[in-house]
């Protein structure tokens, strides 16, 4: 019995020290690769957008950009977005999305209809992180639109980007995967100082978008 116990003694230390150097948990970051190409509409070619599908997401992209980079985060405060419909779609389209850095899933408000999801002035406060990780949707669905012929539509609202990351944005009718997109969230001003607006912006009236209720409806 001494002879069991001595061998099992310096069995157990061995066992002690692989555990304090076994590998760690594996990450949940996930490889997205650079941010997609903006694509332009295919009816109005000043807009351009990240392909998903028959949809193109236009964010408050610089003059001139290429990619999908969006300038001007800021932390707390919801990212106004538009989806365009560029091709008929043949049925409703579920967006989902993540976090690259650690897989977080992203939350979307869109086609919600009314005014924005806060107010903000100038000394207002940023909305805590729980309550942003808590509002809008994990899957936002999107019903069935036709492109429509001279002109644009879509739908308005935000996308709740919780930090300045790199995010995946995966479109899906049903089971089938329709598309995929690559948007870098960046903190960094815009250069001339101001924010474009991806539903006002003064390109987006000269190519005379049509706007039904679902583009309108969180034009605010």
């Amino acid at each position: 019995m001494r002879t069991v116990s001595r061998r099992i003694g310096p069995l157990l230390l061995v066992l002690a020290l692989l555990s304090g150097c076994a590998t760690p948990p594996p990450s949940k970051a996930i490889d997205c690769g650079l941010p997609t190409g903006l694509v332009p509409h295919p009816v109005n070619p000043e807009l351009t957008g990240v392909p998903l599908g028959p949809l193109l997401i236009r964010g408050a992209f610089p003059a001139g950009a290429t990619t999908a980079k969006l300038l001007g985060f800021v932390h707390g405060r919801p990212t106004k977005m538009l989806v365009l419909v560029g091709h008929d779609m043949d049925t409703d389209i579920a967006l989902t999305g993540v976090r690259c850095s650690d897989g977080q899933p992203l939350r979307f408000w869109l086609n919600k209809g009314g005014g924005g999801i806060w107010t903000f002035g100038p000394t207002s406060s940023p909305v805590p992180d729980d309550v942003m990780a808590a509002t809008g949707d994990l899957r936002a669905v999107l019903p069935k639109l036709s492109a429509l012929p001279g002109a644009s539509q879509g739908y308005g609202g935000y996308i709740l980007f919780p930090t300045a990351d790199t995010y995946r944005i995966e479109a899906f009718a049903d089971s089938r995967k329709m598309g995929d997109g690559v948007l870098l969230v960046s903190g960094e001003p815009y250069p001339a100082g101001r924010r474009p607006d991806p539903l006002r912006h003064r390109v987006d009236k000269q190519a005379g978008i049509s706007r039904p209720e679902a583009l309108t409806a969180r034009d605010a």
